[in-house]
């Protein structure tokens, strides 16, 4: 049977999820999603200078509400005359090749289409296939230098359509996570008890 996958924003009370996420993928995975090799410290340091308020930091759960894959959009504050960003993406190996990664890049473009960012960056190694296929899908205009690639993808406003859609994924997010949150505590309750 097929694992339902919940994708919604991640909010600053859930970072310690993100982290753990992050510590927790192999050597070569960190080495993919940051382009070289990080100790532990640097990817803390990361976490805690996230703004949660100002970026887009969606996360895909497991049944088990277990954080599974993540993009983070970076919104660059210091550029005066456009709005740009970068999104990144992490995916445990076990929830590869299953369409997450491109969930989640899509979330992430609608609400990039939402905040007003007019160009979106993505770095990745030139061999990370996965990546490489996702950024054709979407439309990047892509380069590369030596063994990095870079894509970019120019965005346009917000439109009815898309904020509805924000509107809509955001509710329904909260609401499914809800109901799996109160599902997994039952559970728990249900299991302290027959103990007794």
């Amino acid at each position: 049977m097929k694992e339902s996958i919940l994708i919604k924003r991640l909010n600053s009370q859930e970072k310690h999820k993100y982290e753990q996420h992050l510590l927790s993928l192999p050597e070569q995975d960190q080495f993919m999603r940051f382009g070289g090799y990080v100790k532990d410290t640097i990817i803390q340091k990361y976490i805690q200078d996230i703004d949660f308020w100002k970026d887009g930091v969606f996360g895909a759960f497991n049944t088990n509400l277990q954080l599974v894959a993540v993009s983070h959009v970076y919104v660059d504050k210091s550029s005066k005359k456009e709005q740009i960003a970068e999104i990144a993406i992490s995916v445990d190996a076990d929830y590869r090749q299953k369409q997450i990664a491109t969930k989640l890049i899509q979330r992430a473009l609608n609400w990039c289409k939402n905040h007003f960012i007019d160009k979106i960056e993505m770095h990745w190694l030139a061999d990370n296939q996965g990546i490489n296929k996702i950024a054709k899908e979407f439309g990047y205009e892509i380069s590369q230098a030596y063994q990095e690639k870079e894509g970019i993808l120019k965005m346009t406003g917000p439109n009815v359509q898309s904020v509805v859609n924000e509107v809509i994924e955001d509710s329904v997010e909260w609401m499914d996570y809800s109901i799996l949150q109160r599902r997994k505590n039952r559970k728990k309750l249900r299991e302290r008890l027959l103990k007794i």
